[in-house]
């Protein structure tokens, strides 16, 4: 409730200070008001085989959820200071499953601080909540997801295009519900250094080292191999290139080693990363792809992480001054390895494909509406797994 207050103070305090109800990108400050309302015909992504009545008390797995949200935003510079804001209170509500109804605080705050033109950095915050993915758990239940981010980052420029990086971090991941998510809880701590190459504006490659240390908040319990504790050993590689002036490339290749401080059957090691190509033919037409390698923690027994493989690609159509088209396609394949008990058959496997459309339209700056149709499913060699379903959305945003 308190919070709450203070969303509606800050907006009142926005609405009397901004004296046009048009937005502006030059804004000191911004609010935002926005409504969206999805129908999903499988919202907790349930087998064809299993029997909805027997799962859900009811024969239906579909609902309706409203989602509406409010944005204060500010950003303001000073000499050579900047200070970012993102303050927002989300309200979802479920038309049929209302035991999943919540309320989302949500924040973003970042000082873009500069001691000299050579040495720069930021220190923010940020918190997120959303629901688990249900596809990611197996029951019928609510478990809200809050994280937190607390960091600061440095950028000392060396000689020429030479600069030496580094930072620190706090993390904070919370699940509302204990052992309903195989992704545990925890609480990390991190710090990185590194070099980096600043070749031309937009165009850079940086080498990065990162040791995390973190603990896990689900309990220690050997009969499982739950560990309670963890640390990261992370070498990762950074690269940006605009190649022309319509398109750009970005890579990242990361190598994680984990070990756990009690059960060694735990520890992985593998390559992530990821590689996306931005393009623009024409000023009314872009292309985004993307390739990602994801590795996390998963913990089962029959797995102790995942590594999920993303191929991504997107087209972007301005079909008018204030009308735009976008096509998107995902496919993840994912592999579910290191199990601590002799399986009896083959690792999972899943497979997850999405493929969507919407419009957005524009008809002032201020104004922004939006719709949507999504058709998604996933197979896996895992009885039970496999599901599909489509999801429809309208949404509208106004901003001061």
């Amino acid at each position: 409730m308190r919070r709450r207050c203070v969303i509606v103070v800050c907006a009142l305090g926005a609405a009397t200070t901004i004296h046009s109800a048009r937005a502006d990108e030059y804004d000191t400050l911004n609010l935002s008001i926005s409504t969206a309302l999805t129908y999903d015909s499988n919202l907790f992504r349930l087998s064809e085989s299993t029997d909805p009545k027997a799962t859900l008390g009811t024969t239906s797995k579909s609902d309706e959820i409203s989602v509406s949200t409010v944005l204060l935003r500010v950003d303001k510079s000073l000499s050579q200071q900047r200070f970012q804001l993102d303050v927002s209170e989300t309200v979802y509500r479920y038309k049929n499953f209302t035991f999943l109804d919540f309320e989302a605080f949500e924040y973003r705050g970042a000082w873009l601080w500069h001691i000299t033109p050579r040495t720069s950095g930021t220190v923010g915050a940020d918190r997120r909540q959303a629901l688990v993915p249900f596809g990611d758990v197996k029951t019928a239940q609510q478990d809200l997801r809050t994280s937190d981010r607390e960091y600061l980052t440095l950028d000392s420029q060396l000689t020429g295009g030479w600069h030496a990086v580094g930072g620190a971090s706090h993390f904070q991941q919370k699940d509302s519900r204990v052992a309903i998510s195989p992704e545990q809880s925890f609480d990390a701590v991190s710090g990185e250094a590194g070099i980096k190459y600043l070749a031309a504006p937009g165009s850079s490659i940086a080498v990065i080292q990162r040791y995390v240390k973190g603990t896990y908040k689900n309990g220690f319990d050997p009969a499982a191999l739950f560990d309670n504790g963890f640390r990261d050993n992370q070498t990762e590689v950074v690269a940006d290139w605009i190649a022309t002036g319509k398109s750009a490339l970005r890579g990242r290749l990361t190598w994680t080693d984990r070990h756990h401080e009690h059960f060694t059957q735990r520890d992985y090691a593998g390559l992530g990363g990821e590689i996306g190509w931005l393009w623009s033919p024409s000023a009314k037409s872009r292309f985004n792809l993307l390739g990602r390698r994801d590795i996390t923690t998963w913990w089962d027994p029959l797995s102790s992480y995942r590594v999920s493989d993303l191929a991504s690609a997107s087209w972007t159509w301005q079909l008018a001054a204030h009308t735009a088209f976008l096509a998107q396609f995902d496919h993840v394949h994912r592999d579910y390895r290191g199990p601590v008990v002799a399986p009896t058959g083959p690792l999972r496997v899943d497979n997850e494909r999405a493929a969507q459309i919407g419009l957005s339209w524009t008809p002032r700056r201020s104004v922004l509406l939006k719709a949507g149709l999504q058709n998604y499913s996933r197979s896996s060699n895992v009885p039970g797994n496999d599901y599909d379903g489509h999801i429809a959305s309208v949404s509208g945003a106004f901003t001061f």
